[in-house]
């Protein structure tokens, strides 16, 4: 464990020092975008696994697959943001903003899907594949199965800390968000990866949760196309009203008896 805290703290320095001096974390291969925060965390992740890399990569369920599974963890995002935005209206901190032609704005989101599922199998599949399988299953060996989801969704939020820089936000506050979001959809992540038993319904539900918050929900200073805004930082797609979403799944998902935890996914 010693090895993932100390790897995954130095990697998060570091990029936290490259975004204080500007310096690019991220570059693009062809079309494949390489976020050199991922490979490092990969590279120790290899590290650890030495002569056992079939072994690490034989639990994430890369052969087991299901068109129903994929398709409803890509939608099951939207619910989560259309409850959010609901209680936004209520909460008068979510307004509709539309776009200029309803047709083309959805239909350029579908055309893109295909090449979004493609290039992002080098940052949020290859982030899925370290922080819910490898890591998750490395730490599992050693202590409880709960303790292991924990520390890999913290890991995983440390990493991320460094985004929080772009935030109009307050520095701090905006860092605790981040920090809270990626912690609590870290630890839903891996309850879905422990349900479902393959990598590929987390990377699918990944890619939901970025299409969707573009499609339906942003802040008001922000220069995105969104059919929603949102007035306060609380209630954006990074806000604490979707982490508050993100801990009443996990509290559901941790009731569900374990017969159904365990599902046949082919």
């Amino acid at each position: 464990m010693l090895l993932y805290v100390g790897g995954i703290a130095l990697i998060a320095i570091s990029s936290i020092v490259c975004a204080v001096l500007r310096i690019p974390v991220e570059t693009r291969l062809w079309e494949f975008p390489i976020d050199f925060r991922i490979v490092a965390a990969f590279a120790l992740v290899l590290f650890s696994a030495r002569g056992n890399l079939s072994a690490s990569i034989e639990p994430l369920g890369l052969r087991k697959w299901s068109w129903r599974y994929f398709s409803l963890a890509f939608c099951a995002p939207a619910v989560l943001l259309l409850s959010v935005i609901l209680i936004g209206f209520a909460a008068k901190t979510v307004e509709f903003q539309g776009v200029e032609n309803t047709l083309t704005f959805w239909l350029s989101a579908v055309l893109d899907l295909p090449a979004f599922f493609f290039f992002s199998l080098t940052t949020i599949f290859l982030e899925e594949v370290i922080f819910r399988g490898m890591i998750v299953n490395k730490l599992a060996a050693e202590r409880t199965y709960f303790s292991a989801i924990a520390i890999s969704s913290v890991l995983w939020a440390v990493l991320r800390i460094a985004d929080a820089q772009d935030s109009g936000a307050g520095v701090l506050s905006s860092v605790m968000v981040r920090f809270l979001y990626y912690s609590i959809l870290g630890t839903l992540l891996c309850q879905i990866y422990s349900i479902y038993g393959s990598i590929w319904i987390t990377y699918s539900f990944r890619v939901g949760l970025a299409t969707f918050s573009s499609l339906l929900l942003s802040s008001a200073d922000s220069e995105v196309n969104s059919l929603f805004t949102a007035n306060t930082a609380q209630f954006d797609h990074h806000g604490l009203a979707i982490v508050g979403v993100f801990c009443i799944c996990v509290v559901v998902l941790q009731k569900l008896p374990l017969s159904a935890k365990k599902p046949q996914v082919h």
